[in-house]
């Protein structure tokens, strides 16, 4: 199964040095495999400060601040609305005619991440990702484990 991550750089790239558990770290150290690039992506949609992260290394804190409950607000999100996952692996025009359909008020992420002001943030973030140069990961399932690998 090919799914779409939709930020430009990896996911370990956005990771809040000297913060252990970060949400980069919760997402793809707690979180099930199958959950991890859907959880990122809306991590991702959802909070542009992200942007500012990859390469700053210890100096984050100057760039970003941390939006207390959006990530708990996403995890639930995952784990209660039907298609989310799926829908947020696919390209991001795709799941934004998805979202565009929803009743965002049924997201925790809606009142976690500012109501509508969130909804046109995920919308103008979907648009942006299709513009960017999006990296398929691919999820491969094996008797031994999970492989998740990037690339074409």
């Amino acid at each position: 199964m090919t799914n779409f991550r939709y930020s430009n750089y990896p996911i370990e790239a956005y990771k809040l040095h000297g913060v252990p558990r970060d949400e980069v770290a919760v997402i793809t150290e707690v979180l099930e495999p199958h959950q991890r690039v859907p959880a990122w992506n809306m991590m991702w949609l959802s909070a542009p400060k992200l942007d500012r992260l990859p390469g700053v290394g210890q100096h984050w804190h100057r760039h970003y601040t941390v939006t207390p409950g959006l990530l708990q607000s996403i995890v639930f999100d995952i784990a209660d609305i039907p298609d989310l996952i799926t829908s947020l692996t696919q390209h991001p025009l795709t799941f934004e005619q998805w979202f565009v359909r929803q009743n965002h008020t049924d997201f925790r992420t809606y009142h976690a991440a500012g109501q509508n002001v969130w909804v046109k943030t995920v919308s103008e973030r979907c648009e942006m990702a299709a513009e960017m140069t999006i990296v398929p990961v691919r999820v491969t399932a094996r008797p031994s484990g999970i492989k998740i690998s990037c690339g074409g």
